[in-house]
């Protein structure tokens, strides 16, 4: 029996689309399935969707694109959460906030949302050793 392909914000998918937050995110730990919606239309930005409630998604953005020297540590038992075997397997973002003046707009670089695309396992991780701010600025103040 072949699976009908659901709709989520004008997307289809199937149930091997769905990736699982185990807890879901923090603030939303009752929404476990998201979905990654990526297109060269929003780059570099991603939509993280909760499929459990399609009212709440989280734009996205890898923070190796404006803060090259970005290198969250993570712990063994988060690794393990995630199943990781193979580091071409994880995504790496950060959420981001939008401000109507964009040169304020704001990146999340302490909570890290990491995504095994190959087992469809997701995380976001709390980095608690003060390094990052949960509001880091997206566009270097000098422009």
């Amino acid at each position: 029996m072949v699976e009908e392909k659901k709709q989520l914000h004008g997307m289809a998918y199937d149930l091997s689309d769905v990736i699982h937050f185990q807890g879901g995110v923090p603030g939303f730990e009752s929404l476990t399935r998201y979905l990654l919606s990526m297109s060269a239309e929003h780059e570099p930005f991603v939509w993280l969707n909760s499929v459990d409630d399609p009212k709440i998604r989280f734009l996205m953005i890898n923070p190796l694109n404006f803060r090259q020297d970005y290198s969250p540590k993570l712990s063994k038992e988060q690794i393990a959460d995630l199943q990781i075997e193979d580091g071409k397997d994880l995504l790496l973002f950060v959420i981001v906030t939008l401000k109507p003046v964009a040169k304020e707009s704001t990146a999340n670089l302490s909570g890290p949302v990491l995504i095994n695309i190959e087992k469809k396992i997701g995380k976001q991780v709390i980095l608690d050793d003060g390094k990052y701010t949960t509001r880091e600025l997206l566009m270097p103040e000098e422009l």
